[in-house]
């Protein structure tokens, strides 16, 4: 606030200075004095501020102080400000999403008519119109991967929009399937995390491994081909040669859903697990009690994304259930915290001595074992759905309590 207050630059370089402040956004320590924020918007209406403010107001779930910022919006000359009121109403769409303000996102949709992909994905949420919304998304990746991609395109190779995350890459083969069937030919580019376990379980598409885009900053030289930074978040040196002058394309799931080979993957997981991996973990870990996978948190941290999450010190009361034996699947716990949560819950909790970050063909091999597994909105969940005859407990947690699902 004395920084607002001083003299030393105009409101909107203030705002977006605060804006690139990621600790005012997600340290405990910090907090935005929300109501003289609200003040200054009310004596002179600033979108980088405002902006500022949602995001925080989200990190710190302040869904009331978002109301007030949309209220403040409803109420200004839009009209001379098109294109910025659309972003920060579409931020507010986001934020009422990430919090599971279905209602509030139906009350937008009344409101307001924006066109954009991204406004469309939270809408259809809103709506409970779940594939939908994916097609939305998948339009929305297509259209920022193409805003940055320098070729023309065109040529006889069809390839799958690259995704950014890994989340995506592993739900996504749920399609594959059902997409073989009406495209033949097609290409698709995966993180080399997932290669082998992709072409093991469809031998019959071409696949491009690329290097994950978490590793830009420490191994540049599988990027520095890619002048574009933005690019380097879908591509890496070899899967952007490879993809050269393509035609992208990107999933109908709507359609892809009711295919027979969907509804298939759907009872049965998606991915061929590698069954000397299987046994060797079974060995490993036994069948005298009930195996139960835990993940706790995300190891991409932020206030965001820590809102989804829950520390271990509350899992007692599945510490406690007879018979079971936990197993680790979160990559951010350390070795001493499992021998800390082993004595404190006097419980068996094995660490896999592999990088849970990186080893997909044994992360996932341990997964199809377990009897359930617990875990948050992390990627995890998406893992957990692939294995076959795995059971899911998924934490949703908000500002006021934690739900089993």
């Amino acid at each position: 606030m004395k920084y607002y207050q001083s003299d030393e630059s105009a409101l909107p370089i203030k705002a977006i200075h605060f804006l690139e402040c990621e600790y005012t956004l997600h340290s405990e320590r910090i907090k935005p004095d929300w109501n003289a924020i609200i003040k200054l918007l009310e004596n002179e209406y600033d979108y980088a501020l405002a902006n500022f403010l949602i995001l925080a107001a989200l990190g710190h779930q302040k869904i009331n102080y978002i109301d007030k910022v949309k209220n403040l919006l409803v109420k200004i000359d839009h009209e001379k400000t098109r294109l910025s009121f659309e972003r920060a109403m579409t931020m507010i769409a986001a934020a009422y999403y990430r919090s599971g303000e279905k209602e509030k996102l139906q009350q937008l949709d009344k409101l307001f008519k924006i066109d954009s992909t991204s406004w469309e994905i939270y809408m259809s949420f809103g709506k409970g119109k779940i594939l939908e919304a994916m097609n939305y998304r998948g339009e929305t990746i297509k259209s920022t991967f193409l805003r940055f991609y320098p070729y023309k395109l065109g040529g006889d190779k069809e390839i799958l929009t690259p995704e950014k995350d890994i989340c995506g890459e592993a739900f996504n083969p749920l399609f594959y399937s059902a997409l073989s069937k009406s495209k033949s030919d097609i290409t698709i580019i995966c993180d080399n995390r997932l290669y082998t376990i992709l072409l093991k379980t469809f031998p019959y598409i071409h696949f491009i491994p690329k290097t994950p885009r978490y590793i830009q900053k420490t191994n540049t030289e599988n990027f520095d081909q890619i002048h574009n930074y933005n690019l380097r978040d879908f591509l890496d040196n070899h899967s952007f040669k490879q993809s050269k002058g393509s035609n992208f394309f990107t999933l109908d799931y709507t359609t892809l859903y009711e295919h027979e080979e969907t509804k298939l993957g759907r009872r049965n997981g998606w991915f061929n697990i590698d069954e000397d991996l299987k046994s060797l973990w079974k060995n490993k870990l036994g069948s005298s009690k009930k195996l139960i996978g835990i993940s706790g948190n995300s190891t991409l941290r932020s206030r965001i994304r820590d809102m989804h999450m829950i520390s271990m010190d509350h899992w007692e009361e599945i510490f406690n259930l007879p018979n079971c034996k936990f197993v680790n699947l979160n990559a951010s716990l350390e070795e001493e915290d499992i021998k800390e949560y082993s004595k404190k819950f006097n419980i068996e909790f094995i660490n896999p001595n592999i990088d849970l970050f990186n080893d997909f063909d044994n992360l996932l091999a341990i997964m199809s074992i377990l009897d359930f597994a617990i875990v948050p909105a992390n990627n995890l969940m998406d893992f957990e759905i692939v294995v076959h005859e795995l059971y899911l407990i998924l934490l949703v947690i908000n500002s006021v309590s934690y739900h089993q699902c």
